[in-house]
Parts: structure tokens; C-alpha cells; sequence
């Protein structure tokens, strides 16, 4: 499994688009910085894969009611946790 994680916002960046369209099928994406608003996004386009998105990043952007089931909210430890349990980390800026 890759944890690849996005941190610019799919409304100005091409970084979004590319990660889903790399991802393996056991891969995992991580939203952190502007890369959050990616969450407004999966409403039209949402991978088979697990999305995750980090918690400050989320409420600091005033967006937790907006985001869908389909995404787990995580804190720091388990960002950590996340990229601990992957072979690898594919970063998308």
C-alpha cells in the first residue's frame, strides 16, 4: 500500500487529479493542507480507494460538515500511523 498525500487544492492544482490517477488499487490518499478542499471534489468523483483527511486541516477550513462518509477524519497520530503502515509515500504537490 502507498499513502499518497495531497496538500493543494484540486480548484487551482493539478496535483489532485494526478494522485487519482495514479493510485493502485490498494493504495490510500491522505487530504492535508488546501488539499482538504479536496473533499468538496469527491462528491462528483470519488476513488474505490480509502480517502483520509486531516482534522485540523478540515476545521481550520471551516469544511467538517461538508465532508462525505466516504472519508475518515484523522489526527496527527494516525497520519502518522497511516505512513508507518505504507511501503512507500507519494507526495502531490
Amino acid at each position: 500500500m502507498i499513502l499518497h498525500t495531497v496538500n493543494k487544492s484540486p480548484f487551482n492544482n493539478q496535483a489532485y487529479d494526478s494522485c487519482l490517477r495514479n493510485l493502485g488499487a490498494d493504495d490510500v490518499v491522505l487530504l492535508l493542507e488546501d488539499g482538504v478542499y479536496g473533499v468538496l471534489a469527491l462528491e462528483e468523483e470519488l476513488p474505490n480507494n480509502k480517502v483520509f483527511a486531516l482534522k485540523g486541516d478540515i476545521a481550520a477550513r471551516g469544511l467538517g460538515s461538508k465532508v462525505p462518509p466516504q472519508v475518515t477524519v484523522v489526527d496527527y497520530p494516525e497520519f502518522v500511523q497511516l505512513a508507518c503502515e505504507a511501503s512507500a509515500v507519494q507526495s502531490w504537490y
